[in-house]
């Protein structure tokens, strides 16, 4: 076997890791093979598994669902949570937010019109035959959306296309900002860079990140979970490689000028705010950003979330005194633009996530 040189070390930490701060969602998602469900229950199995490829914190996959047959119910799995990261829980019910729009927007193609109940830390989706199905242009994008971890093209997005994201989004209690260029949206990158950097420079917090890092496929596969490396364009290599470059090299310092580079080949930045600070407020916004995950994609867009300045309390201030929020709340932060698809990641077998 070829011994690495330090410098290669230094390129792969560099490269392959950079962005990993502030990760919502690496997919498109590779699922396991599922048991074949109750003849009574197929819908919901589909529309289970299409939740399942949504955005999620650290790929950590932080959902469980109770089926009945016309009802699915969507609660929180406590114990994927990520205390540094997300020490509110907001990315996780942002999770869960976008695992319910893909049964939302899927739910018609299969002849269903789908309602959601408020229960107390859960939801229920309420599903009623309809004579034919009604396929939605976004659920098609549903098994396509990634989150795109590399350098975009630097091209222009029209104006019509703007238009277009910034409308659909928008909900009566989450509000949106588009920044395309100008001395604010270099504010803001300069905003998620500093974050970047507070972060790694807390221990507990790359101990945290540490943990979801799938090094090589043969790990992702097992786990069907975390952060495959092959997603940010890092090369597998074996586990005990990859913590040893991850503790010696994956610095702030390291991931400054890759992350900043990304920012700048963006075509531009989404940021989505809230009116409220509690989870219905953030369960709403994860369907508004998985609703615009799709529809960047339908439209052939790329796009990655930059959620670093919001992780951390001091930038998301910052943040939200630059865009002149008032007493909104900053919630979910994206890059967008053209670039190629990046490889797949995983996720957890059907039967992983079903609670009976």
């Amino acid at each position: 076997m070829t011994q690495l040189s330090r410098r290669s070390f230094m390129k792969i930490a560099a490269v392959g890791l950079a962005g990993l701060g502030g990760c919502q969602g690496i997919e498109m998602a590779t699922q396991q093979a599922v048991a074949v469900p109750p003849a009574a229950l197929l819908r919901e199995y589909e529309l289970v598994r299409l939740a399942c490829l949504a955005a999620n914190s650290h790929n950590t996959q932080p959902w469980l669902f109770h089926l009945e047959p016309g009802c699915i119910v969507v609660s929180p799995d406590f114990s994927r949570r990520c205390e540094q990261v997300d020490p509110e829980n907001h990315h996780l019910w942002v999770s869960l937010g976008c695992a319910t729009e893909n049964i939302l927007q899927a739910a018609p193609g299969m002849g269903l019109d789908a309602s959601l109940t408020l229960l107390d830390e859960a939801v229920r989706i309420n599903l009623r035959n309809y004579a034919a199905a009604r396929p939605c242009a976004l659920a098609a994008a549903i098994p396509h959306r990634q989150s795109t971890r590399c350098d975009y093209d630097r091209r222009p997005v029209p104006a019509h296309t703007l238009q277009l994201l910034e409308s659909a989004t928008r909900s009566d209690s989450v509000g949106i900002s588009l920044l395309t260029e100008g001395p604010l949206r270099r504010q803001v990158e300069a905003l998620v860079l500093a974050a970047n950097a507070r972060q790694l420079d807390s221990a507990l917090f790359r101990q945290e990140l540490r943990q979801w890092l799938r090094f090589n496929e043969h790990d992702a596969r097992t786990l069907g979970d975390g952060l495959f490396s092959a997603c940010t364009g890092n090369p597998q290599v074996p586990s005990w490689l990859g913590n040893r470059l991850f503790d010696w090299f994956y610095t702030a310092q390291s991931a400054l000028e890759p992350l900043a580079r990304q920012l700048h080949s963006s075509s531009g930045l989404i940021l989505l705010h809230g009116e409220r600070h509690d989870w219905w407020q953030w369960f709403e916004t994860g369907r508004s950003a998985q609703r615009l995950a799709l529809w960047i994609t339908s439209l052939g867009l790329k796009m990655a979330f930059i959620n670093q300045p919001i992780e951390v309390a001091q930038t998301r201030q910052q943040l939200a005194t630059a865009l002149g929020l008032g007493p909104r709340t900053p919630e979910i932060l994206i890059r967008f633009g053209y670039a190629s698809p990046m490889p797949t990641s995983f996720r957890r077998p059907i039967a992983a996530v079903i609670n009976v």
